[in-house]
């Protein structure tokens, strides 16, 4: 390959040149670059000449985030807001911390086992992208909220990113969980209160666990217990979240009533 530049470049130009050329095709192949000036009374030009292709660049690896499949189907383009907004959120915000990298990393291994499906389905079936859309809306919602705690709480990482999990897993229990736990304590008219207490507490353990040995995993920089713990406290912030609003919501109609 031959590149031909104008005679005012520099020498020195020319050598910021092959670095930029080398630093470019790293992404395919690692390269030696050489460069010479033509002898030309006339005009000048500055050859550059890949001269040898020395081996395979490495692939890159956990750098090359995942793309958000089924917001991009059902938003039409990986360029819409939505999507950018999932993909900063995931990469810029949740990844740069211990405890958010861990997270995110348990939610890929289980998202993407049935993600492809989902996304291969709705292409062509604009019903389909239209309900997924709505469906998304209150995450988004949260996230954007969540967020905004996040940059109040910038000066500490770890920190915001447990303020900002704990506060979008509430918002997602209210807007997904709550209407099901809802039809559930409607179907179940005559449960005990015993099993109700039970899973209330059952909750409220694994919440307080949960959050106490993520704490830990931060002061010990182990990856390996936020891996377990980060789950089990979104799931469990979650749950509590849809239990306590759907006790308070029942309690609240039957005083009414």
């Amino acid at each position: 390959m031959f590149v031909e530049l104008g005679s005012e470049l520099t020498q020195k130009g020319l050598e910021l040149l092959c670095e930029e050329l080398s630093t470019a095709f790293m992404l395919n192949s690692v390269l030696r670059l050489t460069f010479s000036v033509l002898d030309d009374p006339h005009v000048e030009y500055f050859k550059v000449c890949v001269v040898e292709q020395l081996e395979e660049a490495p692939q890159p690896s956990k750098e090359v985030r995942s793309p958000c499949i089924i917001a991009t189907v059902a938003f039409g383009s990986e360029l819409a807001p939505e999507v950018q907004f999932l993909r900063d959120f995931r990469d810029h915000i949740a990844m740069r911390t211990l405890a958010g990298r861990a997270f995110m990393d348990v939610f890929h291994s289980w998202y993407y086992l049935w993600s492809p499906h989902v996304a291969e389905w709705l292409r062509g079936n604009e019903l389909g992208k239209m309900v997924v859309r709505d469906l998304l809306k209150p995450l988004l919602w949260s996230l954007h909220v969540a967020t905004e705690a996040y940059s109040v709480l910038s000066f500490n990482p770890e920190l915001a990113i447990i303020a900002t999990g704990l506060i979008a897993s509430m918002l997602i229990g209210l807007a997904y969980a709550t209407p099901l736990a809802i039809i559930v304590k409607l179907t179940k008219l005559g449960g005990k209160v015993h099993s109700k207490v039970s899973m209330f507490k059952l909750l409220s353990l694994t919440w307080s666990t949960s959050f106490t040995t993520t704490l830990i995993s931060i002061m010990l920089n182990s990856y390996i217990i936020a891996v377990v713990s980060t789950p089990l406290l979104v799931l469990s912030t979650i749950g509590l979240t849809a239990k306590v609003t759907t006790h308070l919501l029942t309690h609240l109609v039957s005083k009414l009533l």
